[in-house]
């Protein structure tokens, strides 16, 4: 795509899906609904947006107690789907609901703020170091060290002369 920078190429286009489509009410998606939605997004994200390559990062878990719309059993179904949907369409896929209760074991609520449904500093940290880990292993082209600066860096500048 064009840009102020000139043309724009996407090497990775990251889908970070939340929890509403599981929601008990006006949100809510049937699931083969939202599977082959999710398809949809993807497929679009590859062609119109020219994404290379996709990951897709399926809802994490959430406190049930702040919520009577919804069920972690549903959300943990949710995020498989989600991963079916990847896998249907050639992408990387993160199961973040599965990837905390692992993790966290017991303790997974750290990984949500107060409302119980936002990640705290502990959750976007593990989703940071999860997609880290994905691309040293999968894309390791795209990992920090192999991809070059956009921009020189500031010490690299000429000082700022006041005129």
């Amino acid at each position: 795509k064009e840009s102020l920078f000139g043309e724009i190429k996407y090497d990775l286009g990251i889908l970070f899906l939340g929890a509403n489509d599981n929601a008990i009410g006006n949100q809510h998606v049937p699931l083969p609904e939202f599977t082959k939605n999710l398809g949809d997004i993807i497929d679009s994200m590859k062609k119109d947006l020219g994404c290379e390559r996709m990951l897709v990062l399926g809802c994490p878990p959430f406190v049930k107690a702040k919520f009577d719309n919804r069920t972690n059993e549903a959300h943990a179904k949710y995020a498989a789907a989600a991963g079916e949907a990847a896998a249907a369409t050639g992408s990387l896929f993160i199961n973040l609901h599965e990837a905390m209760t692992t993790q966290l074991g017991d303790k997974w609520e750290e990984s949500v703020q107060e409302d119980g449904l936002h990640l705290s500093q502990t959750g976007n940290r593990i989703v940071a170091e999860l997609i880290t880990a994905l691309i040293e292993k999968e894309l390791p082209e795209l990992a920090v060290e192999n991809v070059p600066f956009q921009f020189p860096l500031w010490s690299d500048m000429p000082p700022y002369v006041e005129e």
